[in-house]
């Protein structure tokens, strides 16, 4: 529901920054938005409660908010619709009531006192954890100055008019969640069941004969015997929308010899001119550049790899050893550096910050923290002073501008190098992204006088050439071209060692396929497995590539079938047989353990079964898990149903079957704290009304989803 607070999650100052001119659409608009929008034009890709969602506007939407966004464009897809869905939904009923959102309304929860979730989560400063109000008020009086109309503005009138549609939404859709929950009610006779059920205690002695006591090999289940477990519970088997599931086979695009060799020479290459560099600054930016790593910190030779413990020790500054394979890559190494680092220093510093890019006050904090150094050296003050006088770092200055002990790299690079390779009791000033300080290191610890070393890493992965790569897709091809349905494909990719892979049941809509992941060939494999022309074990012809993420080549290719469907309404045996076979497994062999109870002696059962008799003192109805038993609500209902010292018929639960002797009955007393009573009633219940609501109402819509034939 709040989908702007989720896109600008953790991208506070980017939303001011843009909200700054976004705004212009507000009062150009906010007399009367919450129509914006509303009539469809041009093919539609769904329609809810008589209410079409057009593409055009569903496309307008998503290139209006997301544009920019590094978000899943499948996550975003589905985000969408539901607000689509959910605002038709929220209006329709809206409407009926004579709910709105009125002008004055909308503009109070855009800047007033009652701030909109949305805007809360937009303008949320993720530092300090509060609303931007300075943001906000500045964002209200360029409104109302009327800056914003100008047509260079047309896109953020636009993002804006989208937001609000959001605020709208959200607030029709609050209005109508507290107007069902105020009209729920907890009558006296329920809240005297509920305690008279929830506060009786019962003690009981139980016997349990767990499943396993029937080896899996003298249980047999047959369809016919799912399919009737399936009729008997329709509640949880019923499904709400079609669902079908993929068999795949997946076909690697891995490097030959030829191809590791010619990645080879080009690291040998890289090499080269790796050895031919001789700044820090210039090897660094080279590792980057070249899929590797560079880190401004000096190692432990233990730190190291494995593989290059023992390696970096014989190295002398300069050279570079390599190359070596190292997880997929020619990998080369370069000692950049050695020094004799302390393990850790002690320092302390006074601090004048600077605001990025503000040159004036950067020479102002420098002559400052000059003037302090001034005193500080010429005796006239003391460090310690100055410090809680002058830093505006709050946590040191309060302790004489003590940063107690850190290590290496701890601090910001600037700082780094000052504290760990400058001279102790040295007054130091030194310029950093934060501002200027003035640094006094007290002391420095080693642990040993053995060098450490800074090194740059290059690597370059080892990736099938496009020939390897074009090759493979030729061979799968023509294996799909012989085999066009599933047995004899399965049978082809046997022979070559390769097996195939199941996946779940997915829906239409469904951008993820099993272990192939999320993205567009997984959304295109869902779209044929829903093509009106595909059957059951149909072997899709296209040949599916996927690319490695990282370094664009192609990685696999997929040979894909249809397995199975599971339509809408009651599901199929094998739409949910992995869910359940256990489960029917279990109660036959939970009927073989009755068939074989003799009496109803709880001590001579146990003794038939070789089980022992186990005792509950304390249980009631609201008991989730009970030690040495675990979940069993049907047990502690026989429990609750057999008269004191009466043995229970046996009963199947979820882990064996049970009989139970019920040897005391504790009954609740009667409330009399009734107000109370209702009041946790009256909470729990409407607390959870807002999303009850809707899951209901999305239940009782006539919801046409029509992103399939849309081609989305």
């Amino acid at each position: 529901m709040a989908l702007i607070g989720t896109i600008r999650k953790n991208n506070w100052l980017l939303l001011v920054v843009i909200g700054l001119a976004l705004v212009a659409f507000l009062f150009m608009d906010s007399m009367g938005n919450q129509n914006l929008g509303s009539g469809v034009t041009g093919p539609t890709i769904g329609e809810v409660a008589g209410t079409e969602i057009g593409y055009n506007e569903f496309q307008r939407a998503q290139s209006t908010l997301y544009n920019n966004s590094s978000a899943d464009p499948f996550v975003v897809k589905n985000t969408l619709w539901n607000f689509f869905v959910e605002k038709a939904l929220v209006n329709k009923e809206a409407n009926a009531l004579g709910i709105d959102v009125s002008k004055e309304e909308l503009r109070d929860l855009q800047f007033g006192a009652n701030l909109s979730p949305i805007i809360q989560q937009s303008f949320r400063n993720q530092q300090t954890g509060q609303v931007d109000r300075a943001s906000l008020e500045n964002i209200k009086n360029q409104i109302d100055n009327g800056d914003f109309r100008k047509p260079e503005f047309a896109n953020a009138r636009a993002y804006w008019g989208e937001q609000e549609k959001q605020i709208v939404k959200d607030q029709k859709q609050a209005k109508l969640s507290s107007l069902v929950s105020k009209a729920m009610f907890t009558p006296t006779w329920m809240i005297e069941m509920q305690n008279a059920e929830n506060q009786a205690n019962y003690s009981f002695d139980y016997v349990k004969i767990p499943f396993d006591y029937i080896p899996n090999t003298d249980v047999e289940i047959s369809d016919a015997d799912l399919k009737s477990y399936i009729q008997s519970n329709p509640a949880k088997y019923t499904n709400d929308k079609e669902t079908r599931r993929a068999e795949f086979i997946v076909f690697d695009v891995i490097a030959t010899p030829a191809d590791s060799m010619a990645r080879k020479e080009e690291m040998n290459l890289k090499i080269s001119e790796l050895k031919r560099t001789k700044e820090i600054a210039v090897d660094s930016a080279f590792a980057i550049n070249n899929n590797g790593s560079y880190v401004n910190y000096y190692a432990k030779a233990d730190e190291m790899p494995e593989n290059l413990k023992s390696v970096v020790p014989t190295m002398e500054v300069g050279t570079v050893y390599g190359p070596y394979i190292d997880n997929g890559f020619y990998s080369a190494i370069k000692l950049l550096d050695k020094k004799v680092v302390p393990d850790s220093v002690e320092a302390r510093h006074i601090l004048r910050r600077v605001a990025p890019g503000d040159f004036v006050g950067m020479e102002t904090a420098k002559a400052k923290i000059d003037s302090i150094k001034n005193e500080i050296t010429s005796r006239r003050a003391k460090f310690a002073d100055m410090a809680t006088q002058f830093s505006e770092d709050a946590g040191s200055a309060a302790k004489g501008g003590d940063l107690g002990s850190f290590v290496q790299g701890a601090m910001v690079p600037e700082f780094n190098k000052a504290a760990m390779f400058g001279a102790e009791k040295e007054l130091q000033v030194v310029t950093t992204s934060i501002g200027v300080h003035l640094i006094e290191v007290l002391n420095k610890k080693y642990t040993n006088q053995e060098p450490k070393y800074k090194t740059a890493i290059i690597r370059i992965p080892i990736t099938p050439s496009k020939d390897t790569q074009d090759n493979l897709y030729a061979d799968v091809s023509e294996l799909i071209s012989k085999n066009k349905d599933i047995t004899s494909l399965k049978a082809a990719a046997d022979a070559k060692g390769i097996s195939t892979e199941t996946s779940a049941f997915v829906d239409q809509n469904a951008y993820a396929l099993g272990s192939l992941g999320s993205g567009n060939t997984s959304r295109e494999i869902v779209k044929w497995m829903f093509n009106g022309n595909t059957e059951i074990g149909n072997v899709s012809p296209e040949v599916y590539t996927y690319s490695d993420p990282n370094f664009y080549y192609n990685n696999k290719y997929v040979a894909v079938s249809l397995n199975a469907t599971n339509p809408k309404g009651l599901s199929t045996v094998d739409g949910v047989r992995s869910q359940i076979e256990n489960l029917v497994k279990n109660k036959k062999k939970g009927e073989q353990i009755i068939s074989k109870i003799s009496g109803n002696d709880i001590n001579a059962i146990a003794s038939q079964f070789g089980q022992t008799v186990a005792n509950v003192p304390s249980a009631n109805l609201s008991s989730t898990s009970i030690p040495g038993m675990g979940n069993e609500p049907k047990v502690l209902s026989t429990v609750a149903a057999t008269a004191a010292n009466s043995v229970s018929n046996p009963v199947i639960g979820n882990s064996g079957v049970y009989i139970v002797k019920t040897t005391n009955k504790y009954d609740a007393p009667p409330a009399t704290n009734i107000p109370s009573l209702r009041a946790t009633a009256n909470n729990a219940d409407r607390s959870r009304a807002r999303t009850a609501l809707m899951n209901a109402l999305k239940k009782e819509a006539d919801i046409k989803d029509r992103r399939l034939s849309a081609d989305m």
